[in-house]
Order: C-alpha cells, then sequence, then structure tokens
C-alpha cells in the first residue's frame, strides 16, 4: 500500500488527472507518465524523485517512501524541487526541505493539496 501526505505538492502539468493517476497507482495499475516526489530512503538527503513505472514491481512497491508530490514527468518533478528549496532558502534561510515541507508551507506555482 501506498503512503500519502496528507498535504500533496502537484505539478502544473498532471493537475488536472492527479485524482485518476492516484487512483490507479493505488490499485497498482501501471501508470508510464507520472513521477513520484518522496520523503527520502535515508538520513542523507533531502527528498526523492521516482518514476511510477516502477511500481508495478511488488519489490519496488512495497518500499516507496511516504509520497509528498506528483509531477507528469522529470522535468516538471525537478522544477518543483527548485521551488520548493527556493521557498525554503528565502523563508527559513536554509536548505532544510526536510523541516521546511514539515511546516507544510503553500510554494508558489505549486498545487497544493491538503
Amino acid at each position: 500500500m501506498l503512503k500519502w501526505s496528507q498535504d500533496l505538492y502537484i505539478g502544473d502539468e498532471i493537475f488536472d488527472s492527479f485524482k485518476a493517476v492516484r487512483e490507479k497507482l493505488d490499485r497498482g495499475e501501471p501508470v508510464i507518465r507520472a513521477w513520484l516526489l518522496t520523503k527520502p530512503a535515508n538520513p542523507v538527503n533531502q527528498l526523492e524523485i521516482m518514476n511510477c513505472r516502477y511500481l508495478v514491481q511488488e519489490a519496488c512497491r512495497e518500499h516507496v517512501p511516504e509520497i509528498i508530490g506528483m509531477a507528469l514527468d522529470r522535468s516538471e518533478a525537478v522544477r518543483m524541487i527548485l521551488r520548493m528549496t527556493e521557498a525554503c532558502v528565502e523563508r527559513t534561510n536554509s536548505a532544510d526541505l526536510r523541516a521546511f515541507l514539515e511546516t507544510a508551507p503553500e510554494i508558489p506555482e505549486i498545487h497544493h493539496i491538503h
């Protein structure tokens, strides 16, 4: 079972189809064109980006960290992380994305679903 954060950040390019994509992922159906932003699987990383096509493999599916966001493609996922980092540095004078995202901030140009 996938773990979804209560606060999700959704890219503009996938926003209209987000619910349908999430439902497919929850049912274990393959989704080719979507990327997930997750909490890190280790204590060193800030965030991770994962292509949804890997979720058809049960071994991968079982070990997905908590999902905090979704993007249509890798480029959008990277742009989202860039915007998150810019907002983090601007508001906290640090790049500690983990701590910053725990506060569930609104971030310009990224849809935020509570």
